[in-house]
């Protein structure tokens, strides 16, 4: 993962295998995912368990002061 610089390595939740789950994103998807779903409610994104292949996947949202807001 260190040498993958286009990937986020990020600790998530399978709600249906009731466990947490290491899995690296592709880093301008998960910022696109981040911006079109912000809002003040939201704290995690939800997608398919790489284990289980169930819609059961909780992706964490990690929030910057410094990337809130902006679109690149």
């Amino acid at each position: 993962m260190r040498t993958d610089y286009d990937k986020v390595a990020l600790e998530c939740f399978c709600s249906n295998c009731d466990r947490l789950i290491y899995t690296g994103l592709d880093l301008r998807g998960y910022r696109r995912s981040v911006v079109n779903s912000y809002s003040e409610q939201v704290r995690a994104i939800s997608g398919k368990c790489p284990e289980c292949k169930t819609d059961s996947f909780i992706i964490p949202i990690v929030y910057s002061k410094s990337s809130v807001g902006r679109v690149t």
